[in-house]
């Protein structure tokens, strides 16, 4: 058993030895490239000049940082934010000293349990009790709305829609074809129906004109409504 342990090891062995030989005959056919940079001469933009060219010092910082890009509604939120912290500190700091904390003296690990506990009983205490005075917070209370508020009709999006205007073919009357295609917004279909009412209209001396095909970009849905129906209600 010793030795064909030893043999594979020495089998092993030769083995590394050749890949290892390989690498360094592969190595060496290939040539090394080595890149150089050119500086071409010129003012550094790290570098103040005065007006004669002469070095004033040098900018410590001369790219611009992301809080430069800051806008002014972030840089708002980031000061409520941290008015926030501090708030919430000064209230943790007002809580321990009415619960007799006393940062200088070293408490032991039950004892700073004792002061956590106070902390978050008060501050779920104080949380309970804004909830509370609003009616909002309040279980099986719902907000109440006044009968003018219920009334006042709910703005709704107007979306497009597709008309085509279709005439008679003048050699065959059973057939017809597009003469003109144009857009029309409105909330509803109702709506845009009122609308190609209108539009009808001015093509009611001509007798080639026989509806209008409307297309809604809601659900793709086509409508055809013919020249009777329109000029009829209109």
């Amino acid at each position: 058993m010793k030795k064909n342990k030893i043999r594979k090891l020495t089998a092993q062995t030769k083995r590394n030895q050749r890949e290892v030989f390989k690498a360094k005959r592969r190595n060496k056919t290939h040539k090394q490239v080595q890149y150089i940079k050119v500086w071409k001469p010129g003012p550094s933009a790290a570098i103040k000049y005065d007006a004669d060219g002469k070095v004033k010092g040098f900018i410590k910082y001369y790219g611009k940082h992301q809080k430069d890009y800051v806008t002014e509604s972030g840089k708002a939120a980031m000061k409520e934010n941290k008015r926030i912290r501090v708030a919430k500190k000064n209230l943790i700091t007002d809580i321990l000293k009415k619960a007799g904390y006393d940062p200088t003296i070293r408490y032991t690990r039950s004892e700073k349990k004792k002061f956590t506990r106070a902390v978050k009983k008060e501050l779920v205490k104080l949380f309970e009790t804004r909830r509370s005075q609003s009616i909002y917070g309040q279980k099986n209370i719902q907000p109440q709305y006044s009968a003018a508020e219920l009334n006042v009709k709910e703005k709704t999006d107007d979306r497009v829609f597709k008309y085509v205007i279709q005439r008679k073919k003048s050699d065959n009357s059973q057939q017809y074809y597009d003469f003109l295609t144009d857009y029309l917004e409105a909330d509803t279909l109702e709506n845009a129906k009122i609308q190609l009412k209108g539009i009808a209209k001015k093509y009611e001396k001509d007798t080639s004109f026989s509806g209008i095909r409307i297309t809604d970009s809601k659900d793709n849905s086509k409508m055809f409504y013919s020249r009777g129906i329109l000029l009829d209600a209109a």
